[in-house]
């Protein structure tokens, strides 16, 4: 029997395919994806071949001697595979359905050979499920010892709900989520140019969990940007490195304060001298009364 993987390693795997998804729904990557006896084991890369990346999910993943490699690209919620050849297994895009379903990511997978296109049409889900489990345990028992079969749990699970129905909701709330971190991009960068050198990591460490999240979890990836905007602005509150504008100096002040006596016309001049004599002839009464 097959061993049962922890929930550490399922939610492990779960991480790693969404990290998969999200770069091929930027731009197409190379892939490699073989049957194995937990499902499908995929391995994918923007610069290794898919040659190389079939020999390690089958040497270290423990993937089969069945698959398809090529190129994958996701648009939406479909997940296509472009193969050089028709030697991939018919049954292989609903097996791998099947098992992104479990790890969390509802997607639909299309096979694009010579010969046309496999997958992604309304199948009898139990007989297609059926017919890539019976064959992917039939290649692991013949690799085993002692002929054991796979565990079971390669079977379809009975009344499991339909993906589909969950879908759509996923893609509209994705979408606005994204559309919300988009609408932050001016202040993100603000943010990262703060005098406060870890305000502006944080800011930046937050949006990149942010993107890593938004594909396989959009419920936490709002969390995420909740903190992510508390973040900015803390960053910004603490000031930014951007150019300030020149200010033109004012004319230096008199450093008594006071007006400076050029400044003054003739008959203020003559007012001023009148007063300086009064507060003098003041002062000369003043000093005679103490003595």
């Amino acid at each position: 029997m097959a061993k049962k993987r922890s929930a550490a390693e399922l939610k492990e795997e779960a991480a790693a395919v969404g990290a998969q998804l999200a770069t091929a729904r930027k731009k197409p990557v190379n892939f490699a994806l073989l049957m194995a006896k937990e499902g499908i084991v995929l391995e994918t890369d923007m610069k290794k071949s898919s040659d190389v990346l079939w020999r390690t999910a089958k040497k270290q993943k423990g993937g089969g001697s069945k698959g398809a490699q090529g190129t994958m690209k996701v648009n939406g919620k479909v997940i296509e595979l472009t193969c050089p050849d028709d030697s991939a297994p018919t049954q292989l895009p609903k097996l791998a359905k099947k098992h992104l379903s479990e790890l969390g990511h509802p997607y639909k997978v299309i096979l694009i050979t010579p010969s046309g296109q496999i997958g992604g049409e309304d199948e009898d889900e139990e007989g297609a499920d059926a017919t890539a489990a019976a064959e992917a345990g039939a290649e692991e028992a013949q690799g085993e010892a002692e002929g054991e079969a796979p565990e079971e749990a390669a079977a379809p699970a009975e009344g499991a709900p339909d993906e589909a129905d969950g879908a759509d909701t996923g893609d509209s709330e994705r979408d606005l989520i994204m559309a919300e971190f988009e609408a932050l991009a001016d202040r993100l960068e603000l943010a990262k140019t703060s005098v406060h050198a870890g305000a502006a990591k944080k800011s930046e460490k937050l949006s990149e969990t942010f993107l890593a999240q938004v594909e396989q979890n959009p419920g936490k990836a709002r969390g995420v940007l909740k903190m992510l905007t508390k973040a900015m602005d803390d960053a910004i509150a603490f000031g930014v490195a951007a150019p300030q504008a020149v200010e033109t100096e004012a004319p230096a002040a008199d450093s008594s304060g006071t007006e400076s006596l050029f400044s003054l016309s003739a008959e203020d001049l003559a007012a001023r001298g009148a007063e300086i004599s009064k507060l003098r002839g003041r002062v000369d009464k003043l000093l005679a009364e103490l003595a």
